[in-house]
């Protein structure tokens, strides 16, 4: 299994972190530009890319998505709010650019953090690190490639609807 886990920044002025996983074992990176995100994704040729951004943009500050979330117990921001229109837009057009052909999935980092019970990615138990993380951007890579593992393993749940987009959370 091949996955790989984006935590986006919304312009490409800040980092962004790249979490890769095969064979349990994750590597990771930091960039800033689109053309270097989907060198990435074509040279590790992935079966599933997870970002921490939505894959749809909605006229509403909450999606379906974030509604369900919100009514689990977790916390996600509106489209609305700060630079999340620009994220969002930057995910949408990574995943229309990307020419290798796999799946996209989004998350929302702190909901998988609390529903696998972690805040750091040495607490994982199921990987083994390559590297050293050295940033915030990476460490939160970790956490989108997970969700990528859990979903290629069919252990998830799923927030959000067809149209506006759907959320992936591990479950376990």
């Amino acid at each position: 299994m091949k996955v790989i886990g984006i935590n986006l920044s919304a312009t490409d002025e800040h980092a962004t972190g790249i979490a890769t996983i095969e064979d349990n074992k994750i590597r990771t990176f930091t960039v800033y530009k689109n053309p270097e995100i989907l060198e990435i994704i074509e040279r590790f040729d992935p079966e599933v890319v997870c970002i921490d951004a939505p894959l749809h943009l909605s006229a509403n500050p909450y999606r379906a998505a974030e509604k369900e979330i919100l009514a689990m117990g977790y916390n996600p921001e509106p489209q609305n709010m700060g630079d999340n229109k620009l994220k969002i837009k930057r995910a949408i057009e990574i995943r229309a650019s990307t020419l290798h052909e796999c799946e996209f999935i989004e998350c929302h980092l702190d909901s998988v953090k609390k529903a696998l019970n972690v805040s750091e990615p040495k607490q994982l138990t199921n990987v083994r690190m390559m590297n050293i993380l050295k940033n915030q951007y990476e460490k939160d890579a970790v956490f989108a490639a997970v969700t990528a593992m859990f979903y290629k393993e069919e252990s998830y749940e799923e927030f959000g609807d067809d149209e506006e987009g759907k959320t992936i959370i591990p479950k376990i």
